[in-house]
């Protein structure tokens, strides 16, 4: 079984990841449930390493402030940031991880406009969360002006910028896994500190899944995972919420408790499918 696991298409991509623009495996969509499951897992494995190496460094937790916000506001806008964040990070994060020359020049194009507002955003060294939301709205206005000089660099350089997504997929890979776990650290409002790259330990595991369905599955596969994630945790921290004022605290756990047992066993459900599919494969 142990030599199974360790022969598998992911491991043997994360050893040696390779881009392509050719069909994509079929993905159905119990094994894709099963994807989603083992990322949350991977995510809270990561979680608890990455903040208990903090504490042990004798450092205070912040709170993600932005997340805790989307959780404890529960409104059709936070739907609608649910159903388009996933998608734009997609774009930006892994869109790129392709010999596509379409994708290759959107996504690249994307992720170094992304890569200079978060350089941006640590020079400025914005203290709250409105700020923030400031500078990605600046972001967004400049995004069509940036994209259009970075066009231009395509132009005049894609033979090269080709060759580099051939010959280095690898660095590029993983890249793009650091720099979208990276992205999330602003939402923590504890200034430029190296530490807090443990923080995102999550979202960097995240990336590095979402990035082997990317290019095994196509962008739509990652798109959708990276969807449910978002959804699952914060429809079911909803649940809890606006339970406790008509159930009290002990009916919202309990609540709580009958989701939670609920959403394990369509994930274990998802699990067998994908270690089915993997076995086949």
């Amino acid at each position: 079984m142990f030599q199974r696991v360790r022969d598998s298409n992911f491991w043997q991509f994360l050893r040696n990841p390779r881009f392509h623009d050719g069909p994509t495996a079929t993905l159905r969509v119990r094994p894709w449930i099963g994807w989603v499951g083992v990322i949350l897992l991977a995510d809270m494995v990561a979680g608890i390493i990455g903040r208990g190496i903090i504490l042990s460094l004798g450092h205070k937790l912040p709170p993600d402030k932005a997340i805790m916000h989307l959780l404890a506001h529960p409104s059709l806008t936070v739907l609608t940031v649910l159903l388009l964040a996933p998608i734009l990070e997609e774009l930006v994060f892994r869109a790129m991880l392709s010999t596509d020359r379409w994708l290759v020049f959107v996504g690249s194009g994307l992720f170094l406009i992304t890569l200079a507002r978060m350089v941006m955003l640590l020079l400025s060294k914005p203290q709250t969360t409105h700020a923030i939301f400031t500078h990605y709205l600046l972001g967004v206005a400049l995004l069509v002006p940036l994209l259009a000089a970075y066009g231009l660099v395509w132009w005049l350089a894609r033979r090269w910028i080709m060759v580099l997504f051939r010959r280095f997929p690898m660095p590029i890979f993983w890249a793009s896994a650091l720099v979208f776990g990276m992205a999330h650290s602003f939402n923590f409002e504890a200034g430029a500190k190296p530490w807090l790259i443990l923080l995102t330990l999550p979202q960097i595991s995240a990336g590095i899944f979402l990035g082997y369905l990317r290019v095994r599955y196509g962008l739509r596969w990652s798109i959708a995972a990276h969807m449910a994630i978002d959804y699952s945790v914060t429809l079911g921290a909803w649940a809890v919420v606006l339970a406790k004022p008509i159930l009290g605290v002990r009916g919202a756990a309990a609540g709580g408790g009958v989701m939670f047992l609920l959403f394990f066993g369509i994930l274990i459900y998802g699990v067998v499918g994908l270690a089915r599919d993997t076995k086949t494969a």
